[in-house]
């Protein structure tokens, strides 16, 4: 499937991609990455091309992703698994978010906080 160019926001494209940089692992089309997040289980999710994929290594980073698609009105899906049948893991235009690397789950019961990563 033909990979849409990169343009996320349009007029905001410079901006977003300069905040999506200070992530730990981002790839755009065209990259090994960029596919092995893409491809679903679904064949019917197959024709949908996310503008980026995030790869986030921590909590915060699926907050600072989350926050900047808000901020700049991108669309934002986010993969788990990626074998949910109605196509919500990746999404046309936008960025995907990678969760399946955050395999790590530190509790600390006495400060009742929760980390997440890899």
């Amino acid at each position: 499937r033909e990979r849409p160019p990169v343009l996320i926001a349009s007029a905001r494209s410079a901006p977003a991609l300069a905040a999506f940089t200070s992530l730990t692992d981002f790839h755009l089309p065209n990259t090994k990455q960029y596919t092995a997040s893409t491809v679903l289980a679904n064949v019917a999710c197959s024709s949908l091309c996310p503008q980026m994929v995030a790869l986030p290594a921590s909590d915060r980073d699926v907050a600072h992703v989350g926050r900047l698609c808000g901020k700049l009105n991108i669309t934002l899906a986010i993969r788990g698994g990626g074998h949910g049948y109605t196509c919500q893991a990746v999404k046309d235009g936008g960025i995907l978010l990678d969760t399946r690397a955050l395999n790590h789950l530190e509790i600390n019961e006495d400060k009742m906080h929760m980390t997440v990563g890899r």
